[in-house]
C-alpha cells in the first residue's frame, strides 16, 4: 500500500507540519487531508508526485 505525506502550510506558504499516512488511493489520501482539523492549506504528496491541495472548508 502506498504512503502519502500531508504538508500543512502557514500563511507565508511555509510548511509547519508533516503527517505520513498509508492509504490505497489518491482519493483516500485527499479524503484524509479533508478530515483534518485545519485552518491552512494541506498539500498531499505521494513520493515526488503532488496529488493535490486541500483548502480549509473543503
Amino acid at each position: 500500500m502506498p504512503y502519502y505525506r500531508l504538508y500543512s502550510q502557514n500563511e507565508r506558504g511555509s510548511f509547519f507540519r508533516v503527517m505520513e499516512i498509508v492509504v490505497e488511493t489518491d482519493a483516500a489520501a485527499l479524503a484524509s487531508a479533508r478530515d483534518l482539523e485545519h485552518s491552512h492549506p494541506v498539500e498531499v504528496w505521494q513520493q515526488g508526485r503532488k496529488v493535490g491541495v486541500v483548502h480549509p472548508g473543503e
